[in-house]
């Protein structure tokens, strides 16, 4: 009777992966790893790079895939899988590579819950905004085992102000492993859309009066 753990990691939009997701590419800023569904912030030289945690400047959204400079093929580090002593499944460090970046402002995502703090509290936190968090230290931000970002949603930030990074939508329908179904509290997953995006029009406005960076 309790949420599944660690299921469903990192910021995926929620029509993955049959359905229309507006992608657009990116150059790789890759000063550390990076890996699926994590989210990204276009610095200002037009590279995309790994967000850090709790920064306000807004982000352009998550990452959904990798190909090379060419666009002809996956990067180097990605593209010989079966010898995992010098491949892995995300975007190695120094890699000169092409980010696919799912950035529509309007964009839902579903994350997984941490167990910091207390509980997300049902339909009583719709509307309010949240950060996320790194299961461990921003330099080691994902899994390269399975490629996914290490990103849970930060319960412990939750607030009724427009502060946050993300905006709790609504609790996913979703069945848990024991046939229980998603509830709030530990582990649970939640609906969530970009507060603080680099897209959105309120951002750059303020972007351009140079009160965000």
């Amino acid at each position: 009777m309790a949420n599944d753990e660690r299921t469903l990691m990192g910021l995926r939009p929620v029509r993955q992966p049959f359905g229309a997701v507006q992608v657009n590419y990116y150059r790789a800023n890759t000063a550390i790893n990076m890996f699926r569904y994590q989210p990204v912030v276009l610095n200002n030289s037009g590279q995309v790079q790994v967000a850090a945690i709790a920064d306000l400047s807004g982000i352009l959204g998550v990452t959904v895939g990798f190909l090379d400079a060419n666009f002809a093929s996956l990067p180097g580090g990605m593209d010989r899988l079966a010898d995992s002593s010098t491949t892995g499944p995300f975007l190695p460090s120094g890699n000169n590579a092409m980010v696919a970046v799912a950035d529509n402002p309007d964009q839902l995502f579903v994350v997984e819950e941490d167990t910091g703090g207390t509980p997300i509290i049902n339909v009583q936190s719709i509307g309010q905004t949240v950060d996320f968090v790194y299961l461990t230290a921003v330099t080691d931000n994902g899994n390269t085992t399975t490629g996914i970002a290490n990103v849970l949603l930060d319960r412990s930030t939750t607030g009724n102000n427009t502060g946050g990074i993300l905006t709790i939508v609504g609790l996913q329908n979703t069945v848990n492993q024991d046939g229980t179904l998603n509830a709030a509290g530990n582990f649970s997953k939640w609906i969530v859309k970009i507060n603080a995006h680099q897209n959105a029009a309120d951002h750059r406005n303020m972007s351009a009066l140079g009160l965000v960076g």
